[in-house]
């Protein structure tokens, strides 16, 4: 309390001109500056510690996704993938994130094989690349991802990334309606109607 009364006696607002020479006074602000200064010292403690288990239980947790996805776990490649790309209880890392959609995409996840075709469409994180893009629309179509057949209508339609050919357009358009997607639907019949016109 010594160090207290030091630092009240020196202070130009709570010295004994403001106080007056009531001792009371100065005991319970003595008291309220201790209890202020100690909660908010616990507080900083609590919160630091829980920062600690927070980021333990998260670098528990990416490794755990990782293991599982060393064993074939498209999912858990997938989890892996998002901590990665968002910097979730690891550094962020595009690089790393990358090849946990690619993993995933290799063990048939076809919403991962979507992801990773939609960032080389666009050069999110990578090199823009249609060629690239469409080899993984194309395997995202295999595991019947509506919108990843019709972005290969699209594209071989404009003949974006493959050969132009509206042939192949239809056939997976047609393939994308079948998945009972009416934007699809909608795509072909934009098609079908397109190609009588000429």
């Amino acid at each position: 309390m010594k160090a207290f009364d030091k630092l009240l006696g020196k202070n130009k607002y709570f010295g004994k001109n403001k106080l007056g020479k009531n001792n009371l006074e100065k005991k319970l602000l003595n008291f309220a500056v201790v209890t202020v200064l100690t909660a908010f010292c616990c507080s900083q403690f609590a919160m630091a510690e829980d920062s600690k288990e927070t980021q333990s239980s998260l670098n528990e947790a990416i490794k755990a996704h990782i293991v599982k996805c060393l064993a074939k776990d498209a999912k858990e490649c997938s989890k892996a993938a998002v901590l990665f790309q968002n910097g979730i209880g690891v550094t962020q890392s595009n690089s790393q994130a990358l090849a946990y959609f690619d993993k995933a995409c290799a063990l048939n996840s076809g919403t991962d094989c979507m992801r990773l075709a939609d960032r080389y469409v666009v050069g999110d994180g990578v090199k823009q690349d249609s060629k690239t893009a469409f080899s993984y629309y194309k395997k995202a179509c295999s595991a019947n991802v509506a919108e990843a057949c019709r972005n290969l209508g699209f594209m071989f339609e404009l003949g974006d990334g493959t050969n132009q050919n509206v042939e192949k357009a239809a056939v997976m358009y047609q393939y994308a309606c079948n998945l009972k997607n009416e934007d699809e639907c909608k795509q072909l019949e934009r098609l079908v109607s397109k190609v009588k016109k000429k």
